[in-house]
């Protein structure tokens, strides 16, 4: 079993952060940036970029149904097509609403996209594989709408042979979380750290309902709400994505959790993050030992500095060296002297301190020293046990404001 065909698969993914009448919602601009990116990893599910249609604060409901369509009629029998909201929902008629930034609340039934017609558009689909993914409170109100005789008909003779996976955020009459401080939506979040850092399941795909066990087992041990799965027939048994901890071969990006077993003290209670890992070996630094306090000289940075504002302790290599990892703000231009890890995670020379560069730094820690392994170093300690991959995004553990 592996993932759906890509090149015949489409995605629709759709953020509504801005309102005239609603509160904002800024972590929904990094949930789509983040899915986005996920999906279109080769080690999670590799869907062309060109195949994922994104909107961001559109406020125009027919021009979000036509792409629905489109999206749906281009998805071929091996593919599959997944549908992505997550913004405010409201009720009208029973059914589920999905606002726009225009949406009045008082007026649910204008500016807004109905789930009746988000699960309308997958009738126009040429695969079987459905899955509509509802990130919003009342999110578990879709598919509870009135409809007619006709539309209950065409839905029934479609429900024999498809496979439609519903997912909502919250059930029914229960309010979606947006953490203060987090980078993504509670549900979104777990969601993403399942794809980004994959599963400790032996398989290597990950099926939506296995996926779907894990983000809730992560949220309600969080003290967030439960979601809430619909199956038609054996949708939970759609593969989703590839379980990036078997199948990626380099780690670069991902963070590692020393063993209680490891006798190294440089390794000992250590979380790393991978900083680059090849054939010719692999660095990180030591994500959970803050040491010194910083130095005079970084003092430009010190408002960008994520909680504690010290320096860590990155590994027992070039200690007279600096290494600032930063996260750059969604839609902000990449600066010169920056190097991607993953995830708009990346390191950035302290030195490129202009005004212009700070504005594109969302948070930064700085290390002093890193770790080292030749070629097979980095993987000979997997292989025996003594490092395994975290459950946790390169980015929710950098920064952190628990770090050490």
């Amino acid at each position: 079993m592996d993932v759906a065909n890509p090149t015949n698969s489409r995605a629709v993914l759709i953020g509504s952060s801005k309102f005239d009448k609603l509160n904002r919602l800024p972590s929904v601009q990094d949930n789509l940036t983040d899915l986005r990116r996920a999906l279109t990893d080769a080690d999670i599910w590799g869907l062309p970029p060109e195949h994922i249609t994104e909107f961001t604060d559109e406020t125009d409901p027919q021009a979000i149904i036509e792409a629905l369509r489109t999206a749906a009629s281009a998805t071929a029998s091996d593919g599959l097509l997944l549908y992505y909201y997550a913004g405010h929902g409201l009720i009208h008629a029973g059914d589920l609403m999905l606002a726009l930034p225009g949406t009045d609340p008082r007026r649910p039934d204008e500016k807004t996209v109905s789930y009746a017609k988000l699960r309308e558009a997958t009738e126009e689909s040429g695969t079987q594989r459905m899955v509509i993914i509802i990130d919003c409170c009342l999110a578990g109100r879709g598919g509870r709408e009135v409809v007619s005789a006709a539309d209950a008909a065409s839905r029934l003779k479609h429900h024999d042979t498809e496979d439609l996976c519903l997912w909502a955020a919250v059930g029914a009459n229960k309010a979606a979380t947006a953490p203060a401080g987090h980078r993504n939506t509670a549900f979104t979040g777990a969601l993403l750290d399942i794809l980004t850092a994959g599963s400790a399941l032996s398989t290597p795909v990950l099926t939506l309902q296995a996926i779907a066990d894990e983000v809730e087992g992560r949220l309600t041990n969080g003290g967030y709400q439960r979601p809430e799965l619909r199956l038609s027939n054996s949708g939970g048994g759609i593969p989703l994505a590839r379980n990036i901890r078997i199948n990626r071969r380099h780690k670069t990006g991902c963070v590692l959790d020393a063993n209680n077993s490891v006798t190294d003290p440089e390794l000992r209670g250590v979380r790393m993050l991978v900083l680059r890992h090849d054939e010719t070996g692999a660095i990180g630094v030591r994500l959970n030992r803050p040491g010194e306090e910083l130095d005079p000289s970084m003092r430009h940075w010190r408002p960008k500095i994520t909680q504690p504002p010290r320096l860590y302790d990155g590994g027992p290599l070039a200690r007279d060296g600096f290494i600032a990892l930063v996260r750059i703000k969604s839609g902000a231009e990449k600066p010169i002297r920056y190097t991607e890890i993953r995830d708009n995670l990346g390191s950035l020379q302290l030195s490129d301190a202009q005004p212009e560069v700070r504005e594109r730094v969302a948070e930064m820690r700085i290390f002093r020293g890193y770790l080292g392994w030749g070629p097979g170093g980095l993987e000979q300690l997997i292989n025996n046990g003594e490092l395994s991959v975290a459950d946790v995004s390169a980015v929710r553990a950098t920064f952190t404001r628990s770090a050490g």
